[in-house]
């Protein structure tokens, strides 16, 4: 399955969720009481969390799939491009056991494989937004090409932040829902998805081009 249709899956979960929120602020019409207005503002505070599972795992799973495709097909050191043997060679480093690592015995190999193994998971934790995205695609040289309307990205400053927030406990899920209209939201959230789909799309093209490789 591709980035991108796997990224449409988990993007419909999150305009379901955002269509409960739109039915539950139009119930506000009929009714204002402050419990009613507290449940919308919870709800619509959540949307922030969803979006970001969204981009980080999207985020995630394009560096996975480029490490598969380097360690399944073997690529040896030497055939990488420069800045992704820039960070294997840091990540070795990061890793490295010489009591396991001295029987290496097809080390161009072996040492990207080292190198490039997610097990311990990749460093995103609550750290995604379209700086680090881009950061990450200096480092393995996909290109994003994104429509303007997109703004680059830069909703998803917005989008980290305020998860963080409601994450760390430095505001109410109140607090941040009294911040943001559904309409507000929606809107975040087109922009943001259509930026972190077209990275996608980059990442997507670079595997089928073999991007990974020194030209």
């Amino acid at each position: 399955m591709s980035l991108t249709v796997d990224f449409a899956i988990r993007r419909d979960q999150v305009l379901h969720y955002l269509e409960a929120v739109s039915r539950a602020e139009k119930g506000l019409r009929r009714s204002q009481t402050a419990s009613d207005v507290a449940r919308v503002n919870v709800l619509r505070a959540g949307t922030f969390l969803i979006m970001y599972n969204l981009v980080e795992a999207s985020l995630r799973s394009s560096v996975e799939a480029i490490h598969d495709s380097i360690v399944s097909q073997a690529v040896p050191f030497q055939n990488l491009r420069e800045s992704i043997r820039r960070d294997v060679m840091r990540s070795f480093k990061n890793k490295i056991d010489p009591d396991v690592q001295k029987n290496m015995i097809d080390v161009p190999v072996q040492l990207v494989a080292v190198a490039l193994d997610l097990t311990a998971g990749y460093p995103f934790s609550g750290n995604v937004d379209s700086r680090k995205i881009r950061d990450v695609a200096d480092i393995y040289g996909f290109e994003i090409v994104a429509n303007p309307e997109h703004r680059e990205g830069a909703d998803l400053l917005t989008i980290k932040t305020a998860r963080n927030d409601l994450a760390h406990g430095l505001k109410t899920y109140e607090e941040v829902g009294r911040d943001y209209t559904t309409s507000d939201v929606k809107a975040l959230a087109e922009r943001s998805l259509g930026y972190v789909e077209a990275v996608l799309r980059g990442v997507d093209g670079f595997l089928a081009a073999r991007g990974f490789e020194a030209p």
